[in-house]
């Protein structure tokens, strides 16, 4: 169907890991902007909305949000 292909990365090749490092960077982001300090041990309630706002979001390059891609 999508024609994926898995690669397992080289260890210390960070070159190949790249793109899931800036996922998580992003990640930690989206969670980090629901959360305040009076809730930092409830990050897993605020996951999906996380979610839902990365999925909603346009990406600069192709100007679609991932859920437009998927349809």
């Amino acid at each position: 169907m999508l024609q994926a292909q898995q690669i397992n990365p080289v260890p210390n090749r960070p070159q190949m890991i790249g793109l899931v490092e800036r996922f998580h960077c992003t990640w930690k982001g989206c969670i980090a902007t629901y959360m305040s300090d009076e809730r930092q041990r409830e990050w897993d309630v605020w996951a999906d909305f996380a979610v839902y706002a990365y999925n909603s979001g346009q990406h600069s390059t192709v100007m679609l949000s991932p859920n437009e891609l998927m349809i």
